[in-house]
């Protein structure tokens, strides 16, 4: 437990640091969409949204960001954190960066706890 709150600090810190940053985000309809819908709680809808995203902007570090966040919310961190670190790769501009290493650190420790937990 005292692991998962140290993460969650570490998480939060990174993720206000990226957004400290002026970056612009994507502004296609499929992300917008995916966005609305996960500030909304429907799962499947982003996941629909995020997927056609990403078919059309595959480059789209964001896009990978959020399809993260959703899948380590769905309990699926081994699916979250290969996410993450496939767009930190694919993200031509290393925009999030720091946001998808709060992510990776965070998946990473949830795995690590549900193994030696």
């Amino acid at each position: 437990m005292k692991k998962l709150i140290i993460l969650t600090v570490v998480y939060m810190m990174l993720s206000l640091a990226s957004f400290a940053q002026n970056h612009k985000r994507p502004d296609s309809y499929n992300y917008n969409r995916a966005v609305e819908a996960i500030q909304n709680n429907n799962v499947e809808e982003a996941l629909d949204y995020l997927k056609k995203e990403l078919s059309d902007a595959p480059k789209n570090g964001y896009a990978y960001s959020w399809l993260a966040y959703v899948r380590e919310n769905q309990g699926e961190y081994g699916m979250a954190l290969s996410t993450t670190l496939y767009g930190c790769f694919s993200d031509t501009y290393f925009n999030i960066s720091l946001d998808s290493l709060g992510i990776v650190i965070f998946c990473i420790l949830r795995v690590l706890d549900k193994i030696w937990g």
